[in-house]
């Protein structure tokens, strides 16, 4: 680990823009490798759920590229309407809602998930979610409308993280 540690130094210091790039790389490769093994050491690597709703594909693929470096499943969704049909056919540790979409809205959508869920056969387990908004000011519909917590654009992916490991491990 002492060599390695002094070769990937030595390679960082390099003036070599490429030969620091590459360093940097390799750096980002071992903490995935170590973020991979200590979950699994754990027995939580790849057993977490989530589904991210928004109609932006930009932020689909941050948050999605964002929850699977941190050990998570996720699907995505591109409106209320898609997310319900997701949502029904597979139990998701945390959802993660925008509120202003097309189709269908974060709102609409969390309401229809809450009436299935109270309709459901026993042993559904209610869903956690998200509801995320560029308006802070909309935080009470959300949380009314049946969401769980609410989160102001621009997202902290760190937040989410942090949220999505709290109520997995609940």
């Amino acid at each position: 680990a002492a060599r390695l540690r002094a070769d990937l130094a030595a390679r960082a210091a390099c003036a070599d823009p490429a030969a620091r790039f590459d360093a940097l790389r390799d750096v980002l490769v071992r903490l995935r490798q170590l973020r991979y093994y200590g979950m699994q050491e754990r027995g939580d690597w790849l057993t977490r759920r989530t589904l991210v709703v928004d109609d932006s594909e930009t932020t689909r693929r941050l948050l999605r590229r964002s929850f699977e470096n941190a050990g998570f499943l996720v699907d995505a969704a591109r409106d209320g309407r898609e997310a319900l049909v997701c949502m029904r056919r597979t139990p998701y540790d945390l959802v993660i809602m925008d509120l202003e979409m097309p189709v269908m809205d974060g709102w609409r959508s969390t309401r229809e998930l809450r009436a299935w869920e109270r309709d459901a056969p026993a042993g559904v387990r209610p869903q956690r979610v998200c509801a995320v908004s560029a308006e802070p000011q909309r935080r009470d519909g959300a949380l009314r409308s049946g969401a769980d917590a609410f989160e102001a654009k621009p997202l902290r992916v760190s937040s989410l993280l942090e949220m999505s490991t709290r109520v997995a491990a609940e």
